[in-house]
């Protein structure tokens, strides 16, 4: 196992972290007003999905108190870091997990396809490769040829696992995870804390002009109402 160092987050919680994401310097302040929101909704007898689940330290910290996770990450190259967090601080085993998007789209096999169907231990099979230090982002709207899609609905209703709080940041295709959760929304209403990508650039040429009030108005006529906790490099809303 790479070198794997306690860390402090948010001076709160302690997790053991591979050394490159120990060695960032903002864990101290990092989402500060996202996470402790999120403490006071998440624990046992919780079901957290987290879509963009990156490198695993934020999941990992959902399980740890108390929580089953459910892991829905694009990137094959970050799953080693993920499972070996999850082994550093002996967390019980993900419930689920899904190697690529969710979506408002199913497409299981995309053209050139580079993840490697399958599973061992309880992981996916990308998730025993090694740990790797700084990773790029997928994106959706640059990648959906190469990575499988799914909905919340279709992955739920296939599992029977639905969630208690979902938390999407995923770069700025947040509201097409939430279109493709139309009925696990209406039907189960969980918890929803979305990061919406504010750089309007890069959502009017990849994301179709969208923006907080197109997820809000959606968001609302399910029946939700909105809660805004801070703008920093992302906006952290909570949708209850």
């Amino acid at each position: 196992m790479t070198g794997m160092v306690p860390t402090l987050i948010n001076e709160r919680w302690t997790l053991i972290l591979p050394e490159h994401r120990h060695n960032r310097d903002s864990w101290a302040t990092w989402e500060k007003e996202r996470l402790a929101s999120m403490a006071e909704r998440i624990g046992p007898g919780d079901v957290v999905f987290d879509i963009g689940a990156e490198e695993g330290d934020f999941p990992a910290l959902w399980s740890s108190w108390g929580a089953d996770v459910v892991l829905f990450e694009p990137n094959p190259l970050v799953w080693p870091n993920i499972r070996v967090i999850w082994l550093a601080n002996e967390l019980p085993a993900p419930l689920g997990w899904f190697v690529g998007f969710a979506s408002d789209e199913i497409d299981h096999n995309p053209r050139r396809c580079d993840i490697q169907p399958g599973q061992r231990d309880g992981w996916p099979l990308c998730a025993h490769g090694p740990v790797i230090g700084n990773h790029a982002f997928r994106h959706l709207a640059e990648q959906s040829d190469t990575t499988p899609q799914t909905t919340l609905d279709a992955w739920c209703a296939e599992n029977d696992i639905y969630p208690t709080v979902i938390t999407i940041d995923v770069e700025g295709s947040e509201f097409r995870v939430l279109k493709g959760a139309r009925q696990v929304l209406t039907e189960r209403h969980p918890t929803v804390f979305v990061s919406i990508h504010t750089d309007e650039v890069w959502m009017d040429t990849r994301y179709d002009h969208v923006r907080e009030a197109d997820v809000t108005a959606y968001m609302e006529s399910l029946g939700y109402t909105f809660e805004h906790l801070i703008t920093d490099h992302e906006m952290h809303v909570v949708y209850r």
